[in-house]
Formats: structure tokens, sequence, C-alpha cells
């Protein structure tokens, strides 16, 4: 098969061209290719559907797996349009599903050689008689239609399917439908409609005049049964009363009769959207009030002919995160790291407070995106195009990722900052990207992410396997120390001082105490290594870790200094030399010092911090 897609390692459009890739299936996670279910040679569909994922649009949320999957015909060539602008998602469904597509079979592909395989609890429909339970493959959903500017992956156990949900990024709000009616003096105006759950989300506005559903029954404005005014419906919008049958039924019978959008009339003076799910319904419906209701079928009733539109979703700029390479990565290590804490027959293993899972995905995207020109203090910002951000911007985390601390300072104390989960897993990952790249230092890049034996590499399979050793509703110290006796059953213990190196630098040392796994602020930290293992005093180094913003200020300035200090002797000249400020200052709960400055004259002025051995000096222009 040849697949036009944003081709591994790239993260996103933004980090390079689409391209035509062919041959990269791994012969040993998948050795009868991307499109096989029965274990035997030749593919059995030419649609984006496998024996690792089958991969669908699903802008009407049906989760039903029925939605478009594109063909690749005889050839199977998967080669697709995609509209740069990122307008009219719709005209590129079939080059998001494609992308999606290869990428988690990429990822599943990676990490079954790192022993994310049948007996862990991987994702496959077929598991080839090699263990574990099957008929799990990942049900992966293009362009979602349950929401927006996000994305989620659901973990069942073992032998029940993954489902992946990736949304579009709109640039503006999305607004709610609304309806319209012209062609009465007594009905004309704007109505509340909400747009049903079911049916399509996204579509032009559609004008078209009412028309009574009549299926021939006792009560047929029900339209409970085969529609008998086809005729007249053809074209036109249908109006429906509720009760009696679903409302799915009721919308695919006006469908089936020509209609090309669909009022339900509620029975009660609400309009709540309605729920349900069918596949086989592709065009809008909306309900109204019994009130509106009742309004609409009087003015019909004296023979207005009315007219209604129906406002679809606005067509606005939307980047898709069936393209964020990195988003689909973190979504699928969700399903890793799911599985593999607790084992695959119990995937509810990470519910506690202190748990690093948007950590460990983070982790999972950057090291599947890693290039051999990167280095430890390349700063990484994560989902910078669904962000619509440039590639060196921040993306959707707090901070970068680098192992420069001017660059990402967060340590274990952070933790006492924010307990929302992606704001955790960004401490965990901090700590987890400084042990990738004091590998990397050690034991060199090795561009074979498969196979290859490099210090990513070796990183990755300590954070695979410290994930099966740890215990349920790990905290950081658990987790850490799963690593460490990783390292000890794969490599003798060869890397203990890398791995003590990175985590105590970010405050989760050997004294470090973690408290309740179920407490996220209760941990304490310590950046000292255990006995034996020596390295650099990282608190000779803190002055390179200080950062002094905005510069230039319009008058508040804010210093952030490491965990380890909490007051210095604060100094501020002027540029004739003149001390304008020298008190001792001391850091709120984020590690923060407030520099009022709007107190003085605009210039160029020298802020000095010391602390003992320690001393930052920065030059500050404060322009009001």
């Amino acid at each position: 098969p040849v697949y036009n897609v944003i081709p591994f390692p790239l993260e996103s459009p933004n980090h390079g061209p689409r391209q035509r890739v062919s041959g990269e299936e791994d012969a040993n996670a998948s050795p009868f290719g991307w499109h096989d279910i029965d274990g035997a040679a030749g593919s059995e569909f030419a649609v984006t559907k496998g024996n690792n994922v089958y991969a669908t649009e699903d802008t009407v949320n049906s989760n039903s797996g029925n939605g478009f999957s594109p063909n690749g015909g005889d050839s199977m060539v998967f080669d697709f349009p995609m509209d740069s602008t990122w307008m009219n998602p719709n005209s590129y469904v079939a080059a998001s599903v494609t992308n999606l597509f290869y990428w988690n079979n990429i990822v599943h592909d990676v990490f079954y050689n790192y022993g994310f395989n049948e007996t862990s609890g991987n994702f496959q429909k077929n598991n080839y008689a090699k263990g574990g339970t099957a008929n799990d493959h990942v049900m992966a959903d293009a362009q979602d239609g349950s929401g927006t500017t996000n994305a989620n992956f659901s973990t069942p156990n073992d032998g029940q399917s993954g489902r992946m949900q990736m949304y579009l990024w709109p640039t503006t709000t999305v607004t709610a439908p609304k309806m319209a009616l012209t062609g009465s003096l007594t009905a004309d105006g704007s109505y509340t409609a909400p747009l049903s759950n079911f049916g399509t989300k996204r579509f032009a506005d559609i004008t078209a005049k009412v028309v009574w559903v009549h299926d021939g029954s006792a009560a047929d404005t029900l339209g409970c049964n085969t529609l008998i005014n086809g005729a007249e419906l053809a074209g036109n919008i249908a109006l429906i009363y509720r009760g009696t049958c679903n409302n799915t039924q009721k919308v695919l019978n006006a469908q089936n009769a020509g209609a090309i959008a669909v009022i339900v009339v509620n029975t009660t003076t609400t309009a709540t959207s309605m729920s349900g799910s069918n596949a086989n319904i592709t065009i809008p419906s909306v309900i109204v009030s019994s009130t509106d209701g009742a309004k609409i079928r009087a003015a019909m009733r004296n023979g207005d002919t009315l007219m209604a539109t129906l406002k679809g979703l606005p067509n606005v700029k939307a980047y898709d995160s069936d393209f964020d390479n990195g988003v689909i990565v973190h979504e699928f290590g969700h399903g890793i790291s799911n599985r593999l804490t607790g084992g695959p027959s119990n995937s509810n293993c990470l519910s506690n407070a202190e748990q690093g899972g948007e950590g460990w995905s983070d982790f999972f995207a950057l090291a599947l995106t890693a290039k051999a020109s990167d280095s430890a203090n390349t700063p990484r910002g994560m989902g910078t195009f669904v962000f619509n951000q440039a590639v060196s911007a921040l993306g959707i985390r707090d901070f970068k990722y680098s192992r420069n601390m001017s660059v990402n300072p967060m340590t274990y104390n952070y933790l006492k900052n924010n307990t929302e989960v992606h704001y955790t897993g960004t401490v965990w990952c901090a700590m987890l990207w400084d042990m990738y790249w004091n590998l990397v230092d050690k034991y060199g890049f090795d561009a074979d992410i498969y196979h290859g034996t490099g210090g990513n590499n070796k990183a990755i399979q300590l954070v695979i396997d410290g994930l099966k050793l740890q215990p349920c509703n790990p905290g950081f110290v658990d987790a850490r120390n799963a690593i460490l006796k990783a390292d000890s059953i794969n490599n003798g213990g060869a890397n203990k001082e890398a791995i003590w190196k990175a985590f105590a630098r970010r405050g989760l040392g050997y004294s470090a105490s973690q408290g309740l796994a179920s407490s996220a602020t209760d941990g304490v930290a310590k950046f000292d290594l255990p006995p034996g293992i020596t390295g650099v005093d990282e608190a000779a180094n803190l002055a390179s870790y200080i950062q002094l913003s905005p510069n230039p200020t319009n008058g508040i300035a804010v210093l952030v200094l490491p965990d380890q200090l909490t007051k210095a002797q604060l100094t501020i000249c002027d540029i004739t030399g003149k001390i304008v400020l020298d008190q001792m200052a001391y850091t709120d709960m984020n590690q923060h010092i407030i520099i009022d400055m709007s107190v003085y004259q605009n210039g160029l002025y020298f802020v000095k911090l010391t602390n003992g051995g320690t001393t930052f000096q920065s030059k500050l222009l404060l322009n009001k």
C-alpha cells in the first residue's frame, strides 16, 4: 500500500510536507501487513481497516464504525487531496482518515517492539495465536463530531477495542445552529432549535419549504411509518411531531422520502437536543418546543407557505488534529499506559491524583517525533499545529520540554501549584525527558526507532518496562522506582546514575517523599542523590535557571526561581549606578518574586539577585 501522509517522524504539516510512503509495516509487529485480519498472505480490506486499527470519519458522533473510510482501490493507493488552508474539513476527510490510520499503525508497530504486544494487552483484532485477548483493534474516529478543540482515548480492558476521538480545532468560536422562518405574519422569526446528536452536524445553510409528513396512519404526522407524500417532501424540510417511535426512525423515514432536513416538534415546552444513533442518517434535524410548534402549525393551517432556514455550523478555519501526529501518539499513549499499569485486565489503574498519565503520553509523542539533529536543550512544544502556532511556539502546555531549566523549570514542588492532570503530567514528562537525554548523551541517538540500540531506544524501553513494574495507582516515587528496577533487570543497573540525576535535579531525589499517591500536593521534593552516586551540585548552577520576564516591561516584572531558593537579596540600580531598590525578597508559592517597576522612570535598569554563592544579574528595560 501507498499512503500520502505526514510521515514518521514528522510531527505535523508545519514540521514538513506530506509525502507518499510505502513499505512502512514492521515485519515483527504486523507480519501480514496493516490491512490484514485473517493471518494469511494478502489484504482483506482496501479501506483504512486492518488488524491494528479501523480508522473512519465520525462527524456525526455515532461511534458505530460505520463512518466513511477511504478506499485505496485495487492498487491500494491512499492518496487524497488536502486543503492547506484548513477550510471546509469535509473536503479533505479522506486525507485525514488516511493519516490517522497510518500513524496508529506506526505507533502500534513501534511499541510492539518494546513489549506492548499481545500478552501485554495491545490492540489487535487477531492476536495470531500469540496470547492475550484479541478482537480489540483501535477504533480511530477522524473529525469526531462529539466536540472540538480536544482529543481523547478510552481504554477498556484487553479484548475490547480502544477508541480514539480526534477533533477539529476551530480558530473562532463555533456557535450553535439557529432556525429562522419566513412567509407568515404570525410565525416569522428566529427559533431555538438545537441540532440533534445524530445526522450531519456540519452543513451549509439550508433554506427550503416546510412540509408536514404523512405516513398514512391515524396519527400520520408522527412519521413512524413509510411516508406517503414523498413527492411533496423531496427537496424540502419535513415537519414531524414527536412521540410513539424513536426520533431516529422519524428522521430516517423523512430522509428516505427525499427531505433534506427535519424539524421535530417536541411534546414539552422545552427544546432539548435529540439523542440517538443511526449511521444511515445523513441529513440534519432540529427540535423545537411544543409552544413554537403550535405557532408553526397554526400558520400552516392558515395556508401560509413557510420557508425555514437552518443555520449550519459556520465554515470556519479549523485545524484538524488528525494531522497533528504528536497528538495522535499522545492519545494512543493513554492506551499503552492504561493497559500496562496494573496489567491488561485492569485498565483503571491510573485514576489517582499523583499519576503521570498525561506525562507518559507527552513523552511518547516527543520520543517518536525526535530527530537526530535535536539536542537536550532543543525546546519542544506540544500541539503547536492545532493551536495554529509556529513549530518553535509553546503549544498546549505551560512550558516547553527541554533539559534546560531556564526553559522548563518544573520540579516535583510544582505539583503544589496546580493539580490539573495535564499540568501534573507536564511535571512528570519533564523528568522523563531529562532522563531520555541523559541516556542519549551516554549512548547516542539511533534513528532506528524500532530496533535501535541508542539512548533514545533505551529510554523508551525503560519507560515501557517501568509501566509494567509499577503498582496500580502509582505516585511519582513509585513510578521512578519502577524505572530504576527496570534498569536493574534489563541492564544490571548500568544506567542508575543517569536515571537518578535526571529525577534528582527536578526534586524527585533520593530523599524525596511521595506522601499519598491519592494526593498530588503532599509530596516533599528533595534534590539529593543516593549514596555512591556523585554529580554536579545543581545548586551551584542555579543562576542559569533564573528567569526575568517580561523584558522589556511596562511595570511589573517577574523573577522565576528554582524550588531550592525561597529568598534572595534583590538589588536594582538605574543606568547611573544609583541603587533604587535593595531588600531581601521572598518567593511566593509559584517560586516567583514580583518586581513592581511602575514607580520608576522609563529607562534601563540592572537587576542583581544574590543568595550565598548564587548570583543572577540581568538588564531590565522599563517602557511604560
